[in-house]
């Protein structure tokens, strides 16, 4: 999916995710596959995005990548 966000945009494009992280109490009713905070910047990360900014509110994650 990272990879398929990757080659649509255009260079120096930028992605928004709303996730719920595991470094806070999560609801894992809504969401039994959640991952801490550095997991999900490292899935991005690899996938070619540098994390930009982020801002946390509770256990929801509001991050915005870049395309490198």
């Amino acid at each position: 999916m990272i990879q398929s966000i990757h080659q649509s945009l255009t260079a120096k494009g930028v992605v928004i995710v709303m996730e719920e992280v595991l470094d806070h109490e999560v609801d894992l009713k809504k969401c039994r596959l959640a991952l801490r905070r550095a997991e999900v910047i490292g899935l991005f990360e690899k996938g070619g995005f540098t994390c930009v900014q982020e801002q946390g509110n509770g256990g929801q994650y509001i991050f915005k990548f870049q395309k490198k």
